[in-house]
């Protein structure tokens, strides 16, 4: 667990979350609805196969580049 939790919004784009993602080096990102419940989770897995293919190997290259 951890204190800042990194979600999105069910209207956000995949690249949005694919930028998310990549900055805070995360695999999974939480999707909420417009009242703050959980609605689902996307995965780098879920933007490889329907999302685009340059915001799934951009989001990889950032999430597996060592921490600084």
């Amino acid at each position: 667990m951890c204190k800042d939790v990194v979600c999105c919004s069910e209207d956000d784009l995949v690249e949005e979350a694919s930028e998310k993602m990549a900055k805070r080096q995360i695999r999974r990102l939480p999707v909420l609805m417009d009242d703050g419940h959980l609605c689902g989770i996307i995965s780098l897995g879920d933007i490889a196969t329907r999302g685009s293919e340059d915001a799934a190997e951009e989001a990889l290259a950032e999430i597996s580049a060592p921490a600084i």
